[in-house]
């Protein structure tokens, strides 16, 4: 009968018995390639059971009642099993031919006690044969053994224990270690252990030589110099008379390479749970925490010793829940039905200071050893929740905001719109994410435009456009987009555009154009009426000052001196009204440009104290200056502006201060290389000004007090017009006063730091005024007085003067005779002094030097001027000597060369004025008139002239 592979139980065997070699006679039975690791089929006819069968000294298993009965119960048939004593070392195996059906404990323990019975049994037979065998055996010992050795599928070897020198080896290891057996046999046992393993080859030998037999683990070096993981069983023999080791040794590399794996394994796997974000806890079926890793330390709080050996719902487990946790666990375990198993969901924990938080978790059962466990994967979703929270509070936010959003992939689909873009747009949501941004940005009609846009946005981030947006009612809406590209990761690109509804606002532009529109109109017709009014109390001022200026050369009685001091301060205070409204109105139309020369401070402040001295003498009262000497020699800003400022305040001072003082304070507040920022006081000891007022001191004709335009005069807009000249220059100006106490005026002001290069050049003042002599001028002139005044001038200094009055004739007498300066006036009836100075210029070609007269003192006349192909600008009313100085300038160059312009030009001849000579003075005294220009006969006769030609001039006097 042939036995299968099965299960089986082993006993010892004494193993004196084994060595008195009375087991000899059994030797056969197991002389195979088996080893004792290896189940061997045997059969029913082995020596062994036809020996023991029918001896009646030895108990033979199958008769043994107990085991009979075990046959019985397990339903083995008879001769289906058979016992067998395996290999020398004393093992015995009991096989059964069934090995399907496993042995239970109860069944183990009944073999037990057949194999103990039996094991007794072939004691006394192994005792019984020995001594007749003793002989037989001890001649076949040696080659039995030598078969055995040989023939042994493991590798052994054999070695003398007092010199570790190898006495024998088997097949096997010659084959698997690489060596011949002649250089195994030269060896020691030590040459084949690696030095790691040296000090344990010494313990092994200690134990072997006391009899006792050696199993361990260890390494030996093969030839080619890798080394074999190998278990080793030694035990000591008798070999040829010698004390030697028998050594069995069996390749456990794979299984080695196993185990390291498989550690390995292990601190990876324990590594990953440390490290893993979630928390990581196992529990045994009773709830006991078995696992925890450190994530679920930071987590809950408690420490890996702490939680280890607790129960798990005691410790994180809110109160609440933890019965339904030990129910659904007890479930389980009774029906294998656990509806959270196998699935994530979110439930409350507590962390170690008693705080419930949100978690999401994964448990799942598995089986180790056969004992159940739950494993479980727990997550703190709390930032998840906040940001869920924040998620949807964004949601609404972004629904409830004014602007439309949309968002679209790089093809223009819309993968997300607001409630504002449905609302706007006319279409639902669901119906928006199904379409192309071109449905509605009619921008992107045309073939390539999104595209386009595209590629140009991924250059920028973001562009601001405007377009029209197309409702589903076909209603068209002008919106500003602001649109921004969006990169999420490596792959996910967008285009968010923020849309707004600019309907309202492109109403109002509209308006706001035809608001500017008109304001540009009214600002138009304001300055058209400031140069208007400007030209038209300029020119009869330029006269009044004029003439004046001459009538006071003459001699006058003390009346008509008083008479001609009120004409000139009424003329003079005229002037400074017209200034003042000019001035203000310059500002604020933003065109006062100011100047950046180089200035002397304290020059300025001499020539400002010099020009107001009078005025102070006149009411009794001191007027002082205080210069810090800290103050840069050249500052460089407008010193005209900074002039204008403080001859305000100074007249301000002046008027209002009755007794005492008026102080001028400069002072050098900061300073660097390269900037000074300068104080300015102007501090008297005045009526001074309510506190209810110092608010509006500065506004726009406001005045303390009505009562004091009345009393004092002015416009109320001198103040208003320095603190807008301090404010263009970057300064602040302030006023501290009390009634009866006076008043302070503070302004602060920045200037550059200059050097003595940055002073202007010193105009020719005294310039040789005989080289006026015989210069032709036409003079363009609709006002009288103006002609009058301007020819008696020009005439004074021996200039040929000739007069028109209009345009037209300004062009015929400059086409057909040669002057050598032509005066306009730049308002004439009919064509204006700009009109025919362009028809001069560029119809005729005519080069004579033009300089324009104007009582338009509006910024930009200038410009229009030269623009218009004039040389200069001089405004009413004029200063002489600024007037020669221009003639001179431009009319030098002709009086230099070798003829003059009348001279060079033979085709055309000078207009020669008509001059009225006649000296009947039959019906007029001219003797006065004689003497109040100081014998000027020539001066007499031309205003005798001018009276007879134009007594309105005259009327009523």
């Amino acid at each position: 009968m042939q036995h299968k592979n099965i299960d089986f139980a082993s006993v010892w065997i004494n193993d004196r018995i084994l060595q008195k070699g009375s087991f000899k006679k059994f030797s056969l039975v197991y002389a195979s390639p088996d080893s004792w690791v290896t189940t061997r089929s045997v059969w029913a006819s082995d020596s062994l059971y036809t020996h023991l069968r029918g001896k009646k000294y030895l108990l033979f298993c199958e008769h043994d009642k107990e085991f009979g009965a075990m046959i019985n119960e397990k339903n083995i048939k008879q001769g289906t099993y058979a016992i067998f004593a395996l290999e020398n070392l004393g093992f015995l195996k009991l096989y059964t031919a069934d090995p399907e059906n496993a042995l239970n404990a109860r069944t183990l323990d009944k073999l037990s006690r057949v194999i103990h019975n039996f094991a007794l049994s072939l004691k006394i037979c192994l005792y019984y044969k020995r001594s007749v065998q003793e002989a037989d055996e001890r001649i076949r010992t040696e080659q039995q053994y030598r078969m055995l050795f040989h023939q042994n599928p493991n590798p052994m070897l054999i070695y003398d224990l007092s010199n570790l020198h190898i006495l024998d080896v088997n097949d096997t290891l010659v084959q698997i270690y690489g060596y011949s057996r002649d250089e195994l046999l030269q060896m020691t046992i030590r040459d084949l252990v690696p030095p790691s393993h040296k000090s344990d080859l010494k313990k092994e030998l200690n134990s072997v030589k006391q009899g006792r037999i050696q199993k361990g683990e260890t390494e030996h070096r093969l030839k080619d110099g890798s080394l074999l993981y190998i278990s080793v069983d030694t035990k000591r023999i008798k070999y040829n008379d010698k004390m030697a080791g028998l050594t069995l040794i069996r390749n456990i590399s794979e299984q080695k390479n196993t185990e390291i794996a498989l550690r390995e394994s292990e601190v990876r796997t324990r590594s990953m749970i440390d490290s893993a974000l979630d928390a990581v806890i196992l529990i045994n079926h009773d709830g006991i925490i078995t696992e925890w890793n450190h994530q679920a330390e930071l987590i809950f709080g408690w420490k890996k010793q702490e939680a280890l050996g607790q129960r798990l719902d005691k410790l994180i487990i809110p109160l609440n829940y933890q019965e339904a946790h030990q129910e659904g666990m007890r479930k389980y375990l009774d029906t294998g039905i656990g509806p959270v198993l196998n699935r994530r969901i979110e439930l409350s924990a507590l962390r170690q200071n008693g705080r419930e938080f949100p978690l999401e978790i994964a448990i799942t059962p598995i089986t180790v050893g056969g004992n159940m466990f739950f494993s479980a994967f727990l997550r703190d979703i709390s930032a998840r929740r906040e940001a869920e929270k924040q998620i949807q509070l964004l949601k609404k936010w972004i629904n409830h905001v004014s602007d439309s959003i949309q968002v679209s992939d790089l093809n223009g689909n819309f993968v997300f719109v607001n409630e504002e873009a449905c609302r706007r747009s006319g279409y639902s949501a669901q119906q928006m994410l199904k379409m192309n941004v071109r449905d509605l940005e009619e921008i992107f009609h045309q073939e390539g435009a999104w595209e386009t846009h595209v590629s140009q946005l991924k250059a920028v981030d973001s562009m601001l456009i405007e377009g029209l947006n197309r409702r589903s009612d076909r209603a068209k809406i002008p919106v500003e987009v602001n649109v921004r590209y969006m990169k999420l990761g490596d792959e996910e690109e967008f285009i968010v555009a923020f849309s707004r509804d600019i309907s309202l606002r492109k109403k109002t532009e509209q308006e706001l154009i035809l608001a500017k529109k008109k304001a540009e109109e009214a600002a138009s017709a304001k300055q058209e009426f400031l140069s208007t009014m400007s030209h038209e109390i300029r020119t009869p001022m330029n006269a009044i000052v004029g003439m004046s200026g001459l009538l006071e050369k003459t001699e006058l009685t003390s009346r008509q001196a008083e008479y001609l001091h009120a004409i000139k301060s009424s003329a003079n205070n005229l002037l400074v009204i017209i200034n003042d409204i000019l001035d203000f109105s310059k500002i604020e139309a933003g065109k006062i440009t100011l100047e950046k020369v180089g200035f002397q401070l304290p020059e300025m402040i001499g020539n400002l104290i010099r020009s107001t001295q009078y005025k102070a003498e006149e009411k009794g009262i001191g007027l002082f200056t205080n210069l810090d000497p800290a103050i840069a020699p050249v500052l460089v800003g407008d010193p005209v502006r900074l002039n204008q400022i403080l001859l305000n305040l100074v007249n301000n001072a002046i008027k209002f201060t009755m007794q005492g003082y008026v102080q001028v304070v400069c002072q050098l507040l900061e300073a660097t290389p390269e900037r000074q920022h300068l104080l300015f006081k102007v501090i008297d000891t005045g009526k001074g000004i309510k506190k209810s007022k110092l608010n509006n001191i500065f506004e726009s004709f406001r005045q303390e007090d009505p009562s004091i335009s009345r009393k004092y005069g002015g416009t109320g807009l001198g103040l208003t017009i320095s603190k807008q000249l301090v404010e263009l220059m970057s300064g602040t100006i302030t006023v501290e006063s009390e009634i009866g106490q006076g008043a302070t005026f503070s302004c602060q002001l920045p200037f550059a730091v200059g050097t003595p290069n940055d002073l202007p050049r010193p105009n020719e003042e005294n310039v040789d005024r005989s080289a006026l002599r015989g210069i032709r001028v036409l003079l363009v002139e609709d006002n009288e007085m103006n002609q009058f005044y301007a020819r008696t001038l020009l005439e004074q200094e021996e200039m040929l003067v000739e007069v028109i009055d209009n345009g037209p004739d300004a062009i015929e007498l400059s086409r057909n005779h040669v002057y050598d300066i032509i005066l306009m006036d730049m308002q004439l009836p009919g064509m204006n002094g700009l009109e025919a100075t362009r028809i001069i210029r560029n119809t005729f070609q005519i080069e004579t030097p033009i300089i324009a007269l104007t009582a338009n003192a509006i910024k930009g006349i200038n410009e229009e001027c030269l623009a218009a192909g004039m040389n200069d600008y001089i405004a009413k009313p004029f200063d002489p000597s600024v007037l020669f100085n221009k003639i001179i300038s431009l009319a030098r160059p002709s009086l230099a060369g070798s003829q003059t312009h009348s001279e060079a030009a033979g085709q055309r001849n000078f207009h020669q004025p008509h001059i009225f000579t006649s000296t009947k003075m039959k019906l007029y005294d001219l003797s006065r008139l004689q003497k109040t220009f100081e014998g000027n006969e020539a001066l007499v006769e031309k205003m005798t002239q001018n009276f007879l030609n134009k007594p309105h001039l005259c009327s009523g006097n």
